[in-house]
């Protein structure tokens, strides 16, 4: 197994059986891992990309459980602030603070 591959199924393991309680990772956790119950997925450092944001969020709130996204956004990302407004008004219950939506009129 090669190192990097060896770390993630290290981590993955600890995180699942519960012996670690936070799971931190890259943008490769944001494809391919169907993790159950994920209650919760922080984008620390945000995307510039939505399809990476769509895909990072995608894993928690699977097979029709809830789920929660929190992410920090900065002024730096206000090009992105409409097309992100957008696609989270459609089907979702998300809740969007009034300064993502300065962002998104600063653009």
């Amino acid at each position: 197994m090669l190192k990097g591959a060896q770390m993630l199924q290290e981590a993955m393991t600890s995180w699942k059986s519960g012996k670690a309680q936070i799971l931190v990772a890259t943008d490769v956790a944001a494809r391919g891992l169907h993790i159950k119950n994920l209650p919760y997925v922080i984008n620390y450092d945000f995307p510039t990309n939505l399809d990476t944001y769509i895909h990072r969020v995608g894993r928690t709130g699977r097979l029709a459980t809830d789920g929660h996204a929190y992410s920090f956004f900065t002024r730096n990302l206000a090009p992105v602030a409409q097309p992100l407004l957008a696609l989270l008004k459609v089907g979702t219950n998300s809740r969007i603070t009034h300064c993502a939506l300065s962002y998104a009129d600063d653009s």
